[in-house]
């Protein structure tokens, strides 16, 4: 993302506690803690969470949890509104998009529980194309942003290469990226009925 020039949080990779406070200077509280991936190979079951720590205390006392499954990304907190664009691609080129909207996100850190679609937006859509685009992606992918509703700046938090919590929205709204994902895959069909523009 930021080779392409992409907007994304200031971020750290931290392999033990002693890198946390070499951060100390360059890091203001809040933060957010991101474990490598939501699932790791050898616990499959657990799905590894995503914290935010108000203060270095906090950050500490997580580390000392996250760091026993691998590096942990720092990201600097971005206040704004969570904003997920869910894509069908087939080698990078888009089939199918959705967009939704968080109305109510956990204060510390973690998947929302109250969403509504919204349309694409246009800056979004080119920023999640472009970046899934250059990999040739195949397959479905909720790319996931933060909008400042005061400035309007955005920044590009992840990429859940899979389906998405918020799936049943999409669903309900009448993208269906199942049936889609089952007809390109299988099928070999390009044509979506709900395409993004």
């Amino acid at each position: 993302a930021r080779s392409l020039g992409l907007p994304v949080p200031r971020e750290a990779v931290i392999s033990d506690r002693t890198r946390l406070d070499a951060l100390r200077d360059d890091f203001t509280p809040p933060l957010i803690l991101k474990p490598p991936s939501s699932y790791t190979l050898p616990n499959v079951e657990t799905r590894q969470q995503v914290h935010r720590a108000d203060t270095w205390d906090a950050a500490n006392l997580l580390l000392e949890e996250m760091l026993a499954d691998g590096p942990v990304a720092l990201q600097e907190f971005c206040r704004g509104v969570g904003i997920g664009v869910e894509l069908l691609l087939s080698e990078g080129t888009p089939l199918l998009a959705f967009q939704h909207v968080r109305l109510h996100e956990p204060l510390h850190g973690g998947g929302s529980s109250y969403r509504r679609g919204a349309p694409v937006s246009t800056d979004l859509f080119d920023a999640a194309v472009k970046l899934l685009g250059a990999l040739r992606y195949t397959g479905v992918a909720m790319v996931e942003f933060k909008r400042d509703p005061v400035t309007g700046r955005s920044v590009l938090l992840e990429v859940n290469a899979r389906f998405w919590g918020s799936l049943p929205l999409a669903l309900a709204s009448g993208a269906d990226f199942p049936l889609a994902l089952f007809q390109l895959l299988v099928e070999g069909r390009t044509e979506i009925a709900n395409h993004p523009r």
